[in-house]
């Protein structure tokens, strides 16, 4: 029984002894790959010519993203407007009266109105009078 023990051992000794002398050839076989230094590597194959053209690339998509967005957020999409009339509707001048009060004059088809705008609604304070022989508009006083 104990010539099995033994060679249970001797076998298990030998394995460890196989995996470390592997592990030292594995090291010992790569040691070229440690000994480069920075430049010394061979080449890659991206042309300089290459990433100056993908910065330029990248600047460019950039530019117009932030043309982009620069007329969306005024309000200018599309970027190419068709000719169109002058809007209809637009607010003159608005003055803060109080934190959530604010007095304003509206354009509407060329005629002004003054309103007074909080959070109970929308209040018309002063509207024009209506001329003799004007049709109706989209925008009644």
């Amino acid at each position: 029984m104990s010539s099995a023990g033994s060679n249970r051992k001797h076998g298990e000794s030998g394995k460890f002894l196989g995996l470390i002398l592997l592990t030292l050839f594995l090291l010992s076989s790569t040691g070229e790959v440690f000994a480069q230094q920075l430049g010394q590597g061979s080449d890659d194959g991206i042309s300089l010519w290459r990433v100056f053209a993908a910065l330029i690339v990248c600047v460019g998509v950039a530019v117009a993203a932030a043309f982009v967005l620069k007329h969306r957020m005024q309000g200018g999409m599309p970027l190419i407007r068709p000719n169109r009339n002058r809007a209809r509707l637009a607010v003159i001048e608005s003055l803060r009266l109080r934190p959530q009060v604010d007095l304003c004059i509206v354009s509407c088809d060329g005629d002004e109105f003054l309103m007074v705008i909080s959070p109970q609604g929308a209040h018309l304070l002063h509207a024009p009078a209506v001329r003799v022989g004007q049709a109706g508009g989209a925008c009644p006083p």
